[in-house]
């Protein structure tokens, strides 16, 4: 409670850091010099409130969340240097061209004034991609960016909210006449490479031991592949309300 009530306080208002480090480090040692007494115990729970402090002015100081002030409102055309942070995963919409999702986390963006350092994450939604994209590439892509819509009605899922908690202050759509190259791979964490490339190893395996309808299908339910399903297979989801079993 006293983690949570410093992070409060530090959302609420803008609390230097020095003092609160200062303030910590005097909890510390009445905590470990009065610990058997109630003094040690308010130094300990002081303790947890400058550590809440200082985790919430970490998280809103942090490159990432300076995006949020960058990105327009309204979707705007840009051009960025970025790299695949997750394995993209294929949607499904009935009635629409393929699209995969995927994070990107940037490095670049393209100005009038020549390509400028741009950290930060956005999620992109690219359709009708031509070539195959992996956790690791390198991509120049180009596309309409705008800030996550905020909720439309009171108590509705804040969605912005619920993507800033892992860094994602944008959206990037790329549709089939804007441009997506990749210029290079590996280079995002080997561990998370590797195990990308055992969910695609995955893949291959259902798709050689099962036929293809139900090669899809546990596809979609075990690894999130939702674009390759077969059409009747996909209506008969939708006409049996069941459609939310399957991944989004």
């Amino acid at each position: 409670l006293a983690f949570l009530a410093g992070i409060l306080c530090r959302t609420l208002a803008a609390v230097p850091a020095s003092p609160v480090m200062g303030l910590g480090a005097v909890s510390v040692a009445a905590a470990l010099g009065w610990r058997r007494r109630p003094v040690g115990l308010a130094a300990l729970l002081v303790l947890w409130a400058c550590l809440g402090l200082l985790r919430m002015a970490l998280w809103l100081t942090h490159p990432d969340a300076r995006l949020a002030a960058r990105i327009p409102e309204e979707p705007q055309p840009v051009r960025v240097q970025a790299v695949v942070a997750n394995d993209p995963t294929g949607l499904f919409e009935p009635n629409e061209p393929a699209r995969f999702r995927a994070v990107l986390r940037l490095r670049h963006r393209r100005t009038e004034a020549g390509w400028e350092p741009l950290p930060g994450r956005v999620l992109a939604t690219v359709q009708a991609p031509r070539e195959g994209l992996a956790y690791g590439d390198e991509l120049l892509v180009e596309g309409e960016w705008s800030r996550v819509p905020p909720p439309g009605n009171p108590g509705a899922y804040d969605r912005r909210t619920a993507l800033a908690r892992h860094r994602i202050h944008g959206q990037l759509r790329v549709k089939p006449f804007h441009g997506v190259v990749v210029l290079g791979h590996h280079h995002g964490q080997p561990v998370v490479e590797w195990i990308a490339h055992l969910r695609h190893r995955w893949e291959e395996l259902l798709e050689r031991r099962f036929n293809r309808q139900d090669a899809d299908l546990l596809r979609s339910l075990l690894l999130g592949q939702r674009r390759r399903l077969d059409p009747e297979l996909q209506d008969a989801f939708l006409e049996t309300g069941t459609v939310h079993l399957l991944p989004t």
